[in-house]
């Protein structure tokens, strides 16, 4: 089997994979406390182990300019664009009859104000001072004393 990738470890201990014209940096990391195995699948249902992984190997584009760079950012802006979708709604309840009832329950509440305002406006104006006569005073009581 032939292939133009290469790892290449340098002089200062870092790791890069070249995939033609492409430039991966690698990262290595110890994965003994994951418990993460490896398994060969045979047929629909039966795993085979083949063994623990002990390190785990993390690829990454080595330049904003790469080409992977670019296909790997245009697969996460594709991910967090938003798509509208027409969602359905299943409900017991007819929508346009509960709407109905909730602009209902609103004009009557509305008739309700309008009805408790003009009952203050009456009561309002059958006791409020408005003739000077009419009123409770210390002399009205006297006279009526004297009839």
């Amino acid at each position: 089997v032939e292939s133009n990738a290469r790892f290449v470890r340098w002089s200062d201990g870092s790791l890069q994979l070249l995939i033609g014209n492409e430039v991966l940096d690698i990262s290595v990391q110890d994965a003994q406390h994951d418990q993460a195995h490896l398994f060969l699948r045979h047929g629909k249902g039966i795993l085979q182990s083949q063994g623990r992984l002990l390190r785990k190997m993390r690829f990454m584009p080595s330049s904003l300019s790469s080409n992977s760079h670019r296909l790997l950012t245009a697969i996460v802006d594709s991910r967090q664009r938003k798509v509208y979708k027409v969602k359905n709604c299943v409900t017991d309840i007819d929508p346009e009859r509960e709407k109905e009832e909730k602009e209902k329950a609103e004009s009557q509440t509305i008739r309700a104000n309008v009805l408790l305002n003009r009952k203050r406006e009456k009561v309002n104006r059958k006791y409020a001072p408005t003739d000077r006569r009419r009123q409770l005073s210390p002399g009205f009581l006297e006279d009526a004393l004297d009839e």
